[in-house]
Formats: structure tokens, sequence, C-alpha cells
């Protein structure tokens, strides 16, 4: 669990990863989850997640590969991609 803002960094989490302040890569960071992923925003985030992808408003010319699903029904995306498996 990380509190506060994320700027241009590359995090990798084995299992799950809660970011409940976001983060914003600036096109420098990664996101790697091997589980299940919870932010508040994605931006400018190539993101890869084993099974699950939460965000809660907004995912923004972002890459996001999920290996699961997309439980987020009030966030919304604008550019970048999203591929779920399912």
């Amino acid at each position: 669990v990380i509190e506060g803002l994320i700027e241009a960094a590359s995090i990798r989490a084995g299992r799950d990863a809660t970011l409940s302040g976001g983060m914003a890569a600036k096109e420098k960071g990664t996101l790697d989850v091997g589980r299940d992923l919870t932010a508040r925003y994605l931006n400018n985030v190539p993101t890869t997640v084993g099974r699950d992808l939460r965000v809660d408003r907004e995912i923004v010319n972002s890459k996001v590969s999920v290996g699961r699903g997309v439980l987020s029904p009030g966030c919304s995306i604008a550019g970048g991609s999203l591929a779920a498996a399912c």
C-alpha cells in the first residue's frame, strides 16, 4: 500500500498493490503487479496486472494489460490502450 502520489517511478509488486494517491509516471515509470491493482488514477503509466484492476477516477494515456478483469464502473479512460483477458 502506497498512500501518497507516485511520480516517474518503476514499481513491481509480486502480489497485490494499492496506490491510494494514484500514479503519474510522466512517461518515465512503469507498474507491474502480479495479482490485483487498486489505484485512484493512472496517468501515462505502462501497466501490467496479473488478475484484476480497479481504478477509481481515470486512466489517461496509459498502456494497460490486465490478466482477468477491469472492475472500475466509475473510471474514465482517455487515450492509451486497455486490454483485458475477459
